[in-house]
């Protein structure tokens, strides 16, 4: 079997087990819950990652220049959620804040992991990468579903928050140290 075929049924089987693992995680969870925790939350960690990620990525393809970009774009991100995270939790109550906090660590992860995933991406390492995220996804379906399943929390709200939250920290946890190792060196 080629790479690409291998990466392709990869590709397909980790999607089949993500929406596996998302159709649990709406069993356990109300809708509006998930909403709140998949879109508002979402939104925040999007908006540091684009912000933060984007234009640095068009200045260096202007200047044509290959690194020192990355981590320019984290210490940006680190302005950004400063900025966004008191305005986005303010009036909340403390599970909301505390989300609001890890999605936005976990953004922060996440653009820690942009030099290994373009080391990755360079050096025609396309199939670790792809192994990490695909590890990556698996392992925070598992554990928003466990967190879900077995927290002893009485509070809906609070309860999918924690889940929600937690997965995604996971899920750049995951990236970041799968990517890292696999690239070999700190970028």
């Amino acid at each position: 079997m080629s790479l690409l075929s291998s990466l392709i049924l990869l590709q397909v089987f980790s999607r089949l087990l993500h929406f596996g693992l998302q159709q649990a995680i709406m069993r356990w969870c109300s809708l509006s819950m998930i909403g709140l925790g998949q879109m508002q939350l979402e939104f925040l960690m999007q908006t540091i990652l684009n912000l933060s990620r984007e234009p640095v990525r068009w200045a260096l393809l202007r200047s044509k220049q290959k690194s020192g970009g990355s981590r320019l774009a984290l210490l940006i991100g680190v302005g950004i959620a400063s900025l966004l995270v008191p305005c986005y939790s303010v009036g909340r109550d403390l599970a909301y804040a505390a989300a609001c906090g890890a999605f936005a660590m976990a953004a922060l992860i996440e653009l820690a992991t942009e030099p290994h995933l373009l080391w990755l991406t360079l050096n025609a390492a396309g199939g670790g990468r792809l192994r990490a995220e695909g590890l990556s996804l698996t392992l925070k379906g598992l554990s928003t579903l466990g967190i879900l399943h077995w927290a002893p929390l009485p509070d809906e709200q609070s309860l999918s928050l924690l889940a929600f939250s937690l997965g995604q920290l996971i899920y750049a946890l995951t990236l970041f140290t799968a990517c890292s190792c696999l690239s070999g060196a700190p970028r």
